[in-house]
């Protein structure tokens, strides 16, 4: 009988085990996730600066540009000051 004790008491160890170490692994899992979303939101915000960059190039270089698409260049130029300064650009 007490041999079936000690295999029970292992084997309720070793569950207990398991349960441990899936808990450790969706933790990594779900931190992992975090940091994909947050890669994912750098890509997005590259690819938006980028967007502006170009906006702000054609229409710096467009002399025939209205006054509020002169308003914008102006803000533009600012935006890619301060990206400068940063090193993003």
């Amino acid at each position: 009988m007490p041999v079936c004790v000690c295999r029970k008491d292992n084997v309720i160890r070793l569950w207990n085990y398991l349960l441990e170490l899936l808990r450790a692994r969706r933790m990594r899992l779900e931190l992992s996730l975090q940091l994909q979303k947050i890669f994912q939101e750098m890509l997005y915000i590259l690819d938006w600066m980028e967007e502006i960059k170009v906006t702000s190039f054609s229409c710096c270089y467009n002399f025939q540009a209205p006054i509020a698409l002169g308003k914008m260049c102006k803000l533009n130029k600012v935006v890619f000051k301060t990206l400068k300064k940063l090193s993003l650009a």
